[in-house]
C-alpha cells in the first residue's frame, strides 16, 4: 500500500467545534449550596439557581442578597459546601 495516503478528517473551521469547560460547574445542581471566592479577595455564600448545560455559567442566589450570574471569565472559584442528593444512574 505504497503512496496510500490515510487522512481521518482536515479541520478546516475549528471555531465551529463545540467548546467544552472543565471548571467542573456543569455538575452543580440547583439548590447546592455553595462558597463563591473572587479574584479580588471578596467570598460570598449562596445557593445554586441554575447552571448552564455547558457548565459555562452559573447563576448563584446570594444568602441575604439577589441572583448574580458568574461566567468562566470572571476568576470566580466556587466550591459547594452542602449538595443535594444526586440522581443515582447505574
Amino acid at each position: 500500500m505504497q503512496g496510500q495516503k490515510n487522512t481521518v478528517f482536515v479541520l478546516k473551521e475549528p471555531e465551529a467545534l463545540p467548546h467544552h469547560y472543565d471548571m467542573g460547574w456543569e455538575y452543580f445542581l440547583p439548590g447546592d449550596q455553595v462558597t463563591v471566592s473572587l479574584a479580588g479577595g471578596e467570598t460570598m455564600k449562596g445557593v445554586v439557581s441554575d447552571v448552564m448545560p455547558d457548565g459555562s455559567a452559573v447563576w448563584i442566589r446570594a444568602n441575604g442578597g439577589g441572583r448574580r450570574l458568574f461566567g468562566l471569565h470572571d476568576g470566580a472559584e466556587i466550591r459547594v459546601t452542602a449538595a443535594v442528593p444526586r440522581p443515582n444512574i447505574n
